[in-house]
């Protein structure tokens, strides 16, 4: 850092750095998160907390010659979905229909006693009866898990993982569920639209419509073949493909800083 006086301060990680553990028991982008918001420590981010329970840092002797800044433009929050229906399926699950095949996290409120558990399972799709279905995502959880730490409403986001999906399982949440509790925050990289089609045909205008969501889904940081399965790799031949489409639709914004995420 450097100081209205010209003084340089560099803050560097050694073995006066303390540690301990947190409300995130689990974060991980197929899987989803875990949250056990009772787990929180207030304040820990501010001047003055008094960390005399924390450990100190491990220091691991390692190669520095192996870090590497990441060159991209931030990935942002774009938009916000709200839930178009609440859905009861034949096998009695409690579904939420965001209206939109979209990639990003639900930010959720959960209401009832301290210490209850909800869960939200995400899906692209329903099965011809209408069921929840998540055998397309194989072996990715897509799965977010929140404890109450207290008897007032608390809301929630995630921070570490993204999911793509259409339709939310809740699992826990207190009845009558309410669709303003929800809302379905977009995720991608921070592009400009530089060019659209429009034309009198419904169905080809459909079509572009799903051809520039598949493009905000798949261009999170690196470039992907899918944003919801057990893959989500930056994987050339898809890139490759859909190079020219994707330049007449958009156009990445230059950023000075690199290797910034939401």
């Amino acid at each position: 850092m450097t100081l209205e006086d010209g003084r340089e301060v560099v803050v560097r990680t050694d073995g006066s750095w303390k540690a301990a553990t947190g409300s995130i028991l689990m974060s991980e982008i197929y899987h989803g998160e875990t949250y056990d918001a009772r787990l929180e420590r207030d304040g820990w981010s501010s001047a003055g907390y008094s960390d005399a329970g924390w450990r100190e840092a491990e220091v691991i002797g390692h190669a520095k010659g192996i870090l590497v800044p990441q060159e991209n433009v931030p990935v942002r929050k774009a938009e916000e979905l709200r839930p178009s229906e609440l859905l009861r399926t034949p096998e009695g699950d409690t579904v939420i229909d965001m209206g939109q095949n979209m990639v990003g996290r639900v930010r959720f409120t959960v209401r009832g006693e301290e210490g209850r558990e909800v869960e939200l399972r995400h899906a692209e799709v329903l099965d011809k009866d209408g069921n929840f279905y998540v055998g397309n995502i194989r072996a990715a959880k897509q799965t977010i898990r929140y404890t109450k730490k207290g008897g007032e409403p608390e809301t929630f986001e995630p921070r570490f993982t993204f999911q793509g999906f259409r339709y939310v399982k809740l699992t826990g949440f207190a009845e009558p569920i309410r669709l303003e509790d929800f809302a379905g925050v977009v995720l991608h990289s921070d592009m400009d639209r530089t060019g659209s089609f429009e034309c009198s045909d419904p169905l080809v205008n459909q079509l572009q419509h799903n051809i520039l969501w598949g493009l905000r889904g798949n261009f999170l940081d690196v470039p992907t073949d899918c944003p919801q399965r057990d893959e989500r790799l930056g994987w050339t031949g898809g890139a490759q493909v859909f190079a020219r489409t994707s330049l007449i639709l958009s156009i990445t914004r230059h950023s000075s800083r690199s290797g910034l995420a939401t």
